[in-house]
């Protein structure tokens, strides 16, 4: 209770501390995103951060605007810097026009959502299917905002040349789209389930028991799918194995434990691409 009224009090400190943890934790995913980057550009095949800056807005509105942007801004000028493909003051004014691409990408689809829900529009998009829908089209659509700033920019400023212009935007674009997909659900769901589901631990030995075998089932089985682990037959190969491991969750148990399961199968499956390129 304290701690509330000291906020409501200090609303603008509140807010500047609020912002500063925004920035650090995309500064962070994005940095580890950046490993997967498109040669000295700045476009990924998957690009978490647009879905965490995403799932901000979503939850606490345009307020955590500046630490987006601050954010992203701090990791391309980081990139620009270790990569030599810029010098300063240049790296400086692609890094804020970026930076304002991936701030208006999540401000894009906050307004896209307000304007197609309206009055339906809550914090939990994922309960009907058809705010999964405008979920989804909304992804598709904000999306091009970044892409086609980022890419324009990095043309004109020399990094790509003509013939890459289009491989990049469009890597950039599935790159943001993916991480949308990816990271907003995983984001939002997790924080509603802690004011609305009760902690595994506390559900009882039975149900954790088979929580614990879900989630191990679900690395054994994406190790096995993805990356050949303890057998190499190419049966074992496709992909669709694991829709009845994740089915498991979806029936036995709620949204936090398919979305927590799902994001495993998808950070394996991407690590493990990722170091075939590498």
């Amino acid at each position: 209770m304290t701690t509330v009224k000291g906020n409501k009090q200090n609303p603008r400190k509140w807010h500047l501390l609020e912002n500063l943890l925004i920035a650090t934790i995309y500064f962070i995913v994005a940095k580890l995103s950046l490993m997967l980057q498109f040669e000295s550009s700045n476009a990924t095949p998957v690009w978490p951060p647009s879905g965490f800056a995403f799932a901000m807005i979503l939850l606490f509105g345009y307020r955590v605007c500046p630490g987006i942007m601050v954010g992203a801004f701090a990791v391309n000028l980081l990139i620009f810097s270790n990569n030599h493909t810029s010098q300063f003051p240049q790296s400086l004014i692609l890094s804020l026009v970026i930076a304002i691409g991936n701030t208006g990408e999540s401000i894009a689809g906050y307004m896209l959502m307000h304007k197609v829900l309206r009055k339906s529009f809550s914090r939990n998009f994922f309960s009907r299917v058809d705010q999964i829908f405008v979920f989804s089209l909304v992804a598709l659509m904000m999306c091009l905002v970044s892409c086609t700033l980022g890419t324009t920019t990095n043309f004109f400023a020399g990094i790509i040349k003509p013939g890459q212009y289009f491989i990049v935007w469009l890597t950039w674009w599935l790159g943001d789209v993916s991480g949308v997909l990816l990271a907003t659900p995983f984001i939002i769901i997790l924080i509603d389930s802690l004011k609305t589901s009760p902690p595994l631990l506390k559900t009882g030995w039975k149900k954790l028991a088979e929580a614990a075998s879900f989630f191990l089932l679900t690395v054994l089985a994406s190790g096995v799918v993805f990356d050949n682990w303890f057998v190499d037959f190419f049966i074992f190969q496709w992909a669709f194995w694991m829709i009845p491991v994740l089915t498991w969750a979806a029936v036995r148990f709620g949204q936090r434990e398919t979305v927590t399961g799902l994001m495993i199968c998808s950070v394996i499956a991407i690590w493990v691409v990722s170091a075939l390129e590498y």
